[in-house]
């Protein structure tokens, strides 16, 4: 007679056919209490000994948060524990949630169906079917467990769920979690054990998972973080954690040469690299003059302005409707700024060009940047052709450039005639509208009145600094979206189409690339100081940092100012003339 252990042996010797027979006689409860081991015994997928922790500590834990660093493979390990407690526990549903049901329905589509289910043959007997369409991605098991996407809004209301995973946690609004997907957890599975009196007080509790890369410290993703370590440490069923991209580079998940070409790139600020590499909450200054709880929430702008290539242009120069051209609606401004910029090099500065549309909003405007160029070591006459293409192609009405310094030297060219040998295209002369003692009023006769020549003195910093932070704590300036959401957005409208795929890499890089200069314009504001000398403020970087995204939208914003003020003067001046005539 062979005893019970002698039984497991002989069955974990066997084939995943002899284990899937004997589970529920001999080994039920022991993969219930090593959810990893089911993993590798039953489906077959090796596990790095981090991964074997995660996938065991999301069974034993009622709520978990997992901080992880880009290519991690939390989405590929999410699909494996969906998996496994979803066989290991009949009748237990699975929501996965994101802020797009794109999103969510990529790790059913991707890493399950995609990956998973191709690769594990016992996966498949357990699955009875799955759907996938534009209404409903979901997969059925056997056992009636359900692994099902959804979208992160009031939409989503009245599901009910044992298991609710929100994936990119920090990218889904507050009260939606609390409002929306939290109230899935009502009811607790039901297993039939229950019914016997003698294990009701077995029940088991409902499961919130949250995942995400890290963050700003001013936002609720980390009160939840840190919500969950106390938790933790005072012998809650909690668990949560932060793994950083040395554990991608010790399994071969990342290359070190991955990670130093990530480091160098121009838009990898160094609170970015920690955000998404490091798995860090990054905490701005205290004496930050631009908190990341005023910028973060102004990030709302999905549509963007491309300009286009030299070839776009070519190709649309003899036709009336240009297809890059935006529907201007009326009483629309479009202003561009520029912060100048000439030395190359890494520790230099970036001229840095910003596009926005002032739309019309009950009586006042609202702000919304469309566009954001950055250019390293460009020549002089460059920028000037450069600026004057984005002024025709955005159609825009006025520009504000940094007139003293080293933007003289670029002034100097716009105040000129400039011939565009790339688009075979001749530019007018462009002068200022304000007051300019430096430019040759005679010249300037038969040129375009659009730019507002800057010379930022003391005053011009303190207004433009208060009147910046003004608008972000209001939040009448809007931004583009994370470029972590963007990614999301790009799939799921399809922006780039299936005869395109060739340029995929191309265009992707072209449609993300507005909203990564507008990260690093937010990692650039919540690390500037500053300093009070005579009632007027003074910003200022730190050491090794930058602040020419700031500069430009500064002067941006400082010309939108401007010119809702002169607007609201013709206003008056025309109800006044109204008033005489009558």
């Amino acid at each position: 007679m062979r005893t019970k252990y002698e039984k497991r042996e002989l069955s974990s010797n066997d084939s995943s056919r002899n284990l899937l027979e004997s589970i529920g006689e001999y080994w039920g409860a022991f993969y219930l209490a090593n959810p990893h081991r089911f993993c590798m015994d039953y489906f077959g997928f090796n596990l790095h000994l981090f991964q074997q922790i995660l996938i065991y500590m999301m069974m034993k834990s009622d709520q978990f948060v997992f901080i992880a660093s880009r290519g991690l493979g939390k989405s590929w390990l999410l699909g494996v524990f969906c998996c496994v407690i979803a066989v290991l526990k009949p009748g237990t549903c699975v929501l996965i949630a994101a802020k797009r049901k794109k999103q969510a329905k990529l790790l059913i589509t991707s890493k399950i169906l995609g990956d998973l289910y191709l690769k594990s043959d016992t996966l498949k007997r357990e699955i009875k079917s799955f759907q996938v369409n534009a209404q409903e991605v979901s997969i059925d098991f056997w056992n009636g467990s359900r692994i099902e996407a959804v979208v992160s809004n009031d939409d989503a209301r009245g599901y009910r769920a044992n298991v609710l995973i929100v994936d990119e946690y920090r990218m889904v609004d507050e009260g939606t979690v609390n409002d929306v997907l939290v109230p899935f957890l009502t009811n607790p599975r039901q297993p039939g054990y229950l019914q016997n009196p003698k294990y009701r007080y077995m029940q088991e509790e409902n499961k919130e998972i949250y995942l995400s890369s890290g963050w700003y410290s001013q936002h609720w993703s980390y009160k939840k973080f840190m919500e969950t370590v106390k938790g933790m440490l005072s012998g809650e069923d909690m668990f949560a954690c932060s793994i950083p991209f040395t554990c991608s580079l010790e399994h071969g998940l990342l290359t070190k040469k991955r990670i130093l070409k990530e480091m160098k790139k121009e838009s990898m600020s160094d609170a970015s690299f920690m955000m998404e590499y490091c798995g860090v909450f990054y905490n701005e200054s205290d004496d930050a003059f631009f908190k990341s709880s005023w910028v973060n929430p102004c990030r709302v702008l999905e549509s963007m302005f491309y300009p286009p290539s030299d070839i776009e242009y070519l190709e649309n120069k003899k036709k009336r409707d240009k297809k890059y051209h935006l529907n201007k609606i009326k009483g629309e401004i479009r202003i561009i700024g520029a912060d100048i910029a000439l030395a190359r090099g890494v520790k230099n500065d970036n001229s840095i060009y910003t596009l926005m549309r002032m739309l019309p909003n009950e009586g006042t405007y609202k702000r919304c940047v469309v566009h954001i160029e950055a250019y390293n070591g460009m020549e002089a006459e460059k920028q000037a052709i450069r600026l004057k293409q984005l002024f025709s192609d955005f159609q825009a009405d006025y520009m504000i450039l940094d007139t003293q310094g080293i933007g003289t030297t670029v002034w100097s060219y716009i105040q000129k005639a400039n011939y565009d040998s790339d688009r075979d295209e001749w530019y007018d002369a462009y002068t200022c509208f304000n007051e300019d003692n430096t430019v040759d009023k005679s010249l300037a006769k038969k040129s375009l009145p659009v730019v507002y020549s800057m010379k930022a003195y003391a005053d011009e910093n303190h207004k433009m600094a208060m009147s910046l932070r003004d608008v972000l704590t209001n939040r009448t300036l809007e931004l583009p979206i994370s470029d972590i959401e963007a990614k999301e957005m790009i799939l799921e409208k399809e922006m780039i189409k299936a005869d395109e795929i060739d340029k995929k890499a191309e265009l992707e890089a072209k449609y993300i690339a507005p909203y990564l200069q507008t990260t690093a314009l937010v990692n650039e504001l919540i690390n500037l100081e500053y300093s009070a000398d005579g009632g007027k403020i003074k910003i200022k970087e730190k050491s090794g940092a930058r602040k020419d995204r700031y500069s430009s939208l500064a002067y941006t914003n400082f010309l939108a100012d401007y010119l809702e003020e002169k607007e609201k003067r013709k206003n008056r001046n025309n109800q006044k003339t109204v008033m005489i005539y009558w």
